[in-house]
């Protein structure tokens, strides 16, 4: 049994008054799992769907990161203060596969979300950061080693979560994912703060609950 300290006692309003940052990232490796692209053609839509059940919650719009060959941060092109009228342009637009570093922005995320809390700039209930991949980190250490460093430099169960949305079905991304779900302990981290899920098994009409897994889970 995890000895972490959990969020699941919180109460339910820890989803509002919260930052929202989403990553998705293409792998560079997609042609060695069948169907992929197709896969991330059928994700469209829960992707939409996804971001759409953030956007009320962030009252300045959530930031999306996307993985694209004219990228400015670390493979990725930031896009901020991201409302529905913005949301089809940019998911249209595409994530082609690219060299991206998903750790390294990451972490950007994270550091910028203590220093606006540093200077009083945060969202009172902290931020959830959803990342959607098809693939494993190239260095999966220093994901382990960044989410660990992360729970020591929280204040309180809640303020950062950590949901991994998994498209495809590639197996040792999947195990990986499993274990940083699971076995955080091990790692001697302070806070439970990671929750994944295959994309196929989202419930559209319960995206909801599935923050509220990825805070409390």
């Amino acid at each position: 049994m995890s000895t972490l300290t959990s969020a699941r006692d919180l109460p339910r309003d820890l989803l509002q008054n919260r930052d929202y940052t989403l990553i998705l990232g293409r792998s560079c490796v997609s042609h060695q799992v069948p169907n992929l692209a197709e896969c991330w053609v059928e994700a469209q839509t829960a992707i939409q769907a996804l971001v759409r059940t953030c956007i009320p919650l962030d009252a300045d719009g959530v930031t999306v990161y996307l993985a694209s060959q004219d990228a400015s941060t670390f493979g990725f092109q930031k896009h901020e203060h991201v409302n529905d009228d913005r949301l089809p342009e940019l998911l249209q637009a595409g994530y082609p596969p690219s060299n991206f570093d998903f750790v390294g922005v990451l972490e950007e995320a994270i550091d910028h979300y203590f220093q606006r809390k540093a200077a009083g700039h945060a969202q009172p209930n902290g931020e959830m950061f959803l990342v959607i991949l098809d693939g494993e980190p190239v260095e999966p250490q220093r994901l382990v080693e960044l989410v660990v460093k992360s729970t020591k430099r929280m204040t309180h169960p809640g303020e950062l979560a950590l949901g991994i949305v998994q498209i495809g079905d590639d197996s040792t991304a999947q195990g990986f994912f499993q274990a940083l779900d699971d076995d955080l302990h091990i790692a001697k981290a302070t806070h439970d703060i990671v929750h994944t899920q295959q994309v196929m098994t989202l419930n559209f009409a319960e995206l909801s609950s599935f923050l509220w897994d990825v805070l409390t889970d």
